[in-house]
């Protein structure tokens, strides 16, 4: 019988990972990318190590692991695997249905498209400016027809030919994001700033950054109608529109560094100018 491979790359994860690894025990091959987490997550994992349990410690990285370090996928030993995240989760009902699907007789799809639901902020609804036209989501793939890629909310996808388990028993593939401000802070910083990666050209990069902020104001106040959410809509209105505002500042600051050194000028003036005055000083004592 065919098994699903699991691959997940993590940093500090202390608070979820417990949670995580008891979801995906069912798989025989479940790999954990630790990016040198400094919490406990690493003690937390090692008492679950077993055959059936890889676990790997790799120096931190904003990007992926295994974009720069194609080796990795050959831990991957099922045919079928799942990349996922510690804010994912599954029932273990669509877990069953997946492998019946890839153990039917002449299965020629290479990647799955799962029942999903993705929560931000505890709230899941159509009116989100997060939320799918359709709940469903690619989430298994054959290893030899994915694609992976280092850029941000765009790290996988394939090229093959796509089968859709439809949602008959309500049970689903769960993205949980974003639980508090803390992390949605840090997110926007460290997610943000990686987005100027892919600009060379800063008056194409300000272009599109400010059209994106544009496209967001259209999906949540018009596409979408968050505002029918009431106090939550706006609240999660501005909150998806303030990620596409960080990324134009994020990109202005990448090619206007002024205040470095503007700042950097300023400094070295004044400093130039406090030791002439001390030593002038000093002559006049002498």
């Amino acid at each position: 019988m065919k098994n699903i491979s699991v691959y997940i790359e993590i940093f500090n994860e202390e608070e979820r990972i417990e949670n995580f690894i008891k979801c995906f025990l069912w798989s025989d091959n479940l790999i954990i990318i630790d990016k040198s987490s400094t919490d406990k997550t690493e003690d937390i994992i090692k008492k679950y190590i077993s055959p059936n349990l890889i676990y790997l410690k790799v120096p931190y990285s904003d990007y992926g692991y295994a974009v720069h370090n194609k080796t990795v996928f050959d831990l991957i030993k099922n045919e079928w695997f799942m990349p996922i995240t510690a804010s994912d989760l599954i029932d273990l009902e669509l877990v069953d249905i997946i492998h019946k699907t890839i153990n039917t007789e002449n299965f020629n799809y290479d990647v799955i498209n799962i029942p999903y639901k993705m929560y931000t902020f505890g709230i899941c609804d159509k009116h989100s400016p997060w939320s799918f036209k359709d709940e469903y989501v690619d989430a298994v793939y054959r290893k030899n027809h994915f694609i992976l890629s280092d850029r941000i909310h765009e790290e996988r996808g394939s090229n093959g030919k796509r089968y859709t388990i439809k949602n008959n028993n309500h049970r689903y593939f769960y993205h949980l994001t974003l639980r508090n401000l803390n992390i949605f802070y840090e997110r926007h910083i460290r997610y943000s700033e990686k987005e100027t990666d892919k600009y060379d050209d800063p008056i194409k990069a300000k272009k599109e950054a400010m059209r994106n902020i544009f496209r967001a104001i259209k999906r949540t106040f018009f596409t979408k109608k968050t505002y029918k959410l009431g106090w939550d809509g706006f609240a999660l209105a501005l909150a998806y529109i303030s990620y596409y505002i960080m990324t134009y500042l994020s990109v202005w600051q990448k090619f206007n560094k002024k205040g470095e050194s503007v700042y950097q000028d300023i400094t070295k003036k004044v400093l130039l100018n406090h030791e002439k005055i001390i030593i002038n000083n000093g002559e006049k004592n002498e």
